[in-house]
Formats: structure tokens, sequence, C-alpha cells
């Protein structure tokens, strides 16, 4: 979130997806994952804003490559912006 110049705030808003504490466990086959996530917004006066924060719960499988892939995502929405 650094200006593009010293002193410069951009004029419009720019957002970030961020993501942690990320969990996998083994289920059989397949994995589960639960990760937290914000997303975040510059505002006007060059600060951050959380616009959304939640936590992704996934189940992962593998492909015909042998490559893993997200099968399943349920999305939790623990707070919004102005609550």
């Amino acid at each position: 979130f650094l200006p593009a110049e010293p002193g410069v705030v951009r004029e419009r808003p720019v957002t970030q997806h961020l993501l942690s504490n990320v969990v996998i466990e083994r289920s059989g086959q397949d994995l589960r994952a639960e990760s937290d996530w914000a997303m975040l917004r510059r505002n006007q006066e060059g600060g951050v804003d959380v616009v959304l924060a939640g936590r992704f719960r996934d189940r992962l499988s593998r492909d015909e490559r042998g490559r893993w892939r997200i099968g399943e995502r349920n999305v939790v929405a623990l707070t919004r912006m102005g609550r």
C-alpha cells in the first residue's frame, strides 16, 4: 500500500486480498483446508479499511495429472466494513 511517489495517495482506492492461518489435513484420498482471508482497501486518506474478512473451507483432490485442485469451496464471511 505504498504510494507511487512519497506523499502521494492514489486517486482511486486499491484493494488487496490477504490469506493466512492455513491448516491442511488429510481426509482419505482428499485434503481439507481452512484459511482465513481479508480484503483490504486503501481509503482516500491513505489509510486502510477492512472491507470483508472470513474463512475458506476447501476440499482438495488430485486431477488426472496428479495435481492438487480445489474441488469444493465454502466461503464464510465473518465481518463486513461498518459492522
